[in-house]
């Protein structure tokens, strides 16, 4: 083999290697975020993670999903396992996850910062848990996010500005939680494709934004029991797809009895 063809050919088999490792190191990064999210769990009382041991692979663990190239964990789906503990920072690190879904545990603590790594991900799902402080500011990084609910769970503080940014947002689920603050000004614009929201059962005030009527997928508005002040627009009317309006107790209307009669 001439000088030239040999040099060529180690250059391919280098790359090959190259690419093979990368695949690995990937590989053995999920496993290890998992076992670290194991870790946090404290309390598996229907032994969940009994599967997850060393004589499977991970693909193949309860809750655990994968592609089927690269064998990278695609979804997290552990809800309703009665699971005690919290969420490992860990998780940041699986960057091909498009699913969290731990939606009815008893997890607690903050949500990691590390989730907006995941810039893959659409379906974040920790609801009716005790997740407590505030909603990370960077969650509004995840552009590709569909469905959010951090619903009957501990947060605290006011809804970062840059989550309204999610243009992709179909699903924006905050209900139950000791949230405040106002909604801004126009996020109906800055949320086209939103068709559900929920923020029920927490201490938002101001009024409510004339933008959100530039929603006009919203199928879901549920804003009830809050402290949201002022006249209740008619521009509702303009949402052809909506099936549920809940703003009761709240401080809407003018104080007349027709306050609401156009619904």
């Amino acid at each position: 083999m001439r000088a030239h063809e040999l040099s060529s050919y180690l250059v391919f088999l280098a790359l090959i290697i190259s690419n093979s490792s990368a695949r690995l190191s990937g590989n053995e990064r999920d496993q290890q975020a998992l076992l670290a999210f194991r870790a946090k769990i404290f309390n598996d009382p229907l032994g969940v993670f009994s599967s997850w041991n060393m004589s499977l692979h991970f693909c193949s663990w309860v809750g655990i999903t994968c592609s089927k190239q690269h064998k990278r964990v695609t979804s997290i789906n552990l809800s309703s396992k009665a699971l005690v503990g919290s969420l490992s920072p860990d998780v940041g690190n699986m960057s091909f996850l498009s699913e969290i879904i731990l939606y009815d545990n008893h997890l607690q603590g903050a949500i990691p910062q590390e989730v907006d790594r995941l810039f893959r991900l659409k379906v974040l799902n920790l609801g009716q848990n005790a997740f407590e402080g505030s909603i990370p500011n960077t969650l509004g990084r995840l552009n590709r996010l569909v469905i959010l609910k951090l619903f009957s769970n501990k947060l605290s503080g006011v809804i970062p500005t840059s989550v309204f940014n999610l243009s992709s947002l179909n699903v924006f689920n905050l209900a139950n939680n000791q949230l405040q603050g106002s909604i801004p000004s126009g996020f109906g614009s800055t949320l086209p494709n939103l068709q559900k929201i929920q923020l029920s059962d927490n201490k938002f005030s101001g009024s409510i934004p004339m933008s959100l009527y530039n929603a006009s997928k919203l199928q879901t508005i549920d804003l009830q029991f809050n402290n949201f002040s002022g006249p209740i627009s008619v521009d509702c009317r303009r949402l052809l797809y909506l099936q549920k309006l809940s703003l009761e107790n709240n401080n809407l209307g003018l104080g007349e009895e027709d306050d609401s009669n156009f619904f």
